[in-house]
């Protein structure tokens, strides 16, 4: 269902059939070291942001109180360079076409899979990034007050989950990390931050264990229906999936259980959801050409999970991302699928093509509405520019974005959520 949009000063927000979400770039600002990377013809004006999958308030409420979209908060990426390339890249969606900045001034942190971003809503300044590991703030790339030694692993596909804490000065957050590691021994953790603290900004408390087991190197946060409160997923196994809520500044310990019917040791793994919050795409890999990707409904009123479905199996299941419209799934076989071939899934024809490509690893829809792929020591992303569309009408292009002398790995930042009331208050 394609829909309205409700937008604002403030940015746009998901209510009844309004998804889709581009903060206003209007007087947005960046640090000069951004300019190094500036792609050639670069301009400011912001993409017209395209409909979005149709979502769905809480009952009662007001739509200026609803989530915005998380493309919203995820205005600027940073990206981990390939293992041992000594750089890493920040990108630019306020920009058309993306601006990258390969290197320089932007934080050296050594992953080289997924990280977390946090953009502001209203201007897509970014606030700061993580690789799990180590937080910086992206006003000035330094790294916050005792931002090192967070307990997330480099080489896991979601180490790092980022959402805000309601109440306090508008720039506190919780940081969720996940050291799992193709299911070794393994936690989530959870700390928080405060950009209001100290000249870069302060982690407050640091390495809360949430829980241990075998997550399987995923991590996805999605609204409470509420407007107020916050679901982060995490897997059991494949049998299960987790919701602990998140309140205010505190976190239960007590999750919602609910069972896929999946099974196996989870190994490598990512959960993505819809531009509603409504659906989600499991990822999961049991090693080598024992995978499976499945899609599920998720009750944000309760946390459950419901009508899972098997998607696709097979040399899969490292990551999976939906297409804007929710219709199609992109994601890589070969390699566990994390060093593939781009693969388009079609899940209203229930019909799968290969997109081509050697090498790809992890997808990401972007702000501008493509979806861009990452694939480890590759001087360039792969780019689908109308990843509504099906099959070859969706445009692959596996070098469509230079990295300006960047070599990227093999992830992307994970997803996160926030409302629309929510009003960072931070330097900038």
């Amino acid at each position: 269902m394609r829909g309205a949009i409700t937008c604002g000063a403030l940015g746009c927000v998901v209510a009844a059939a309004a998804a889709w979400a581009c903060g206003d770039s209007t007087g947005s600002s960046f640090p000069e070291t951004q300019e190094a990377g500036a792609a050639d013809g670069a301009t400011v004006d912001p993409p017209p942001p395209p409909p979005g999958f149709g979502g769905d308030a809480a009952p009662g409420a007001d739509a200026a109180v609803g989530p915005v979209s998380s493309l919203s908060l995820e205005q600027v990426w940073f990206v981990t360079g390939s293992s041992g390339s000594g750089k890493n890249m920040l990108i630019d969606f306020r920009v058309k076409p993306p601006l990258v900045t390969c290197g320089g001034n932007v934080g050296t942190a050594d992953g080289f899979e997924g990280t977390g971003v946090f953009t502001d809503p209203k201007d897509g300044q970014l606030l700061f990034y993580t690789d799990g590991r180590s937080v910086y703030n992206g006003r000035d790339n330094f790294i916050l007050d005792d931002g090192g030694g967070l307990n997330g692993d480099r080489s896991a596909t979601e180490p790092a989950l980022i959402t805000p804490m309601r109440g306090g000065d508008g720039g506190s957050f919780f940081i969720f990390t996940n050291n799992t590691n193709v299911a070794s021994p393994s936690a989530v953790w959870y700390s928080t931050i405060d950009l209001n603290l100290g000249p870069h900004g302060t982690v407050v408390t640091k390495n809360q264990q949430l829980l241990s087991g075998n997550p399987g190197e995923a991590l996805d946060v999605l609204p409470h229906t509420n407007s107020r409160d916050f679901w982060v997923l995490v897997y059991d196994g494949a049998a299960n999936l987790k919701a602990y809520l998140v309140s205010g500044s505190s976190v239960s310990t007590t999750p919602v259980v609910s069972p896929t019917g999946l099974v196996g040791a989870v190994k490598r793994a990512a959960i993505n959801h819809t531009l509603d919050y409504d659906h989600l795409a499991l990822a999961m890999n049991f090693g080598g050409a024992n995978g499976t990707i499945a899609t599920a409904k998720f009750d944000r009123s309760t946390g459950m999970l419901s009508d899972v479905k098997t998607i696709v199996t097979g040399d899969l299941g490292y990551h999976a991302s939906y297409s804007a419209d929710g219709t199609k799934l992109y994601y890589v076989r070969g390699t566990e699928g994390w060093s593939g071939v781009a693969h388009q899934y079609d899940l209203t024809a229930q019909k799968e093509t290969s997109l081509g490509g050697t090498g790809m690893a992890a997808a990401k829809l972007a702000p501008d509405g493509k979806v861009y792929w990452a694939g480890s020591g590759k001087s360039f992303m792969g780019v689908v520019n109308d990843p509504d569309k099906a099959g070859a009408a969706a445009g692959f292009v596996v070098d469509g974005l230079d990295l300006k002398g960047c070599r990227v790995g093999f992830g992307v930042p994970n997803q996160t959520a926030a409302y629309l009331e929510y009003l960072p208050s931070v330097p900038k």
